[in-house]
């Protein structure tokens, strides 16, 4: 076997986690970061950005659905949702679970994440591209939530490990509910 049939993640100098691949998907320098799609032998598709594992197809439904339903099960009536990033898909169709739920603005800021997410990894999004109520937005969300006028019921932040265009903090605006 080879380097090449495995992606490896370093965590830490003494920690590497390494999945067994069966098929590269996609390797690709966006403007923001590195991206990986491929086909695991053990979990199935594997998103990475910049070095690091953001999901398999196995086990992305645990941290999608601990992401968001603790967060809109505490609200009476959960309507208007911003997710900063979650470029797969995963939040976001999580939000689209809640029948209360009329308009989700999802701020992504690369684009070609989206796009190989919608693409190679309809497990994860399961249709939340097309949802009427979605309003995709290309942008960074630092940027994007200060403009924003409207009172959101839940801002839920789905961004990467601190590294690569996730190092801007999103800052959220006093007096909005979160």
């Amino acid at each position: 076997m080879s380097e090449d049939d495995f992606f490896t993640e370093k965590q830490t100098d003494g920690v590497h986690l390494s999945l067994k691949v069966q098929r590269w998907l996609l390797r690709q320098k966006t403007r923001y970061q590195e991206l990986v799609l491929a086909e695991t032998t053990e979990l199935g598709r594997l998103l990475a950005l910049d070095g690091k594992v953001m999901l398999t197809e196995a086990d992305e439904a645990f941290y999608h659905e601990m992401l968001v339903h603790p967060a809109l099960l505490s609200l009476d009536n959960p309507q208007l949702v911003a997710v900063i990033g979650g470029g797969d898909g995963g939040t976001v169709r999580e939000i689209l679970r809640h029948p209360s739920i009329q308009r989700v603005f999802w701020v992504e800021i690369d684009e070609a994440v989206l796009n190989a997410c919608r693409e190679l990894l309809p497990s994860v999004h399961r249709g939340a591209f097309d949802d009427p109520r979605v309003e995709l937005i290309i942008a960074p969300g630092e940027q994007w939530l200060p403009e924003f006028r409207e009172t959101f019921d839940a801002i839920i932040v789905d961004g990467t490990d601190p590294i690569g265009p996730a190092l801007t903090p999103v800052t959220c605006l006093h007096g909005r509910r979160t």
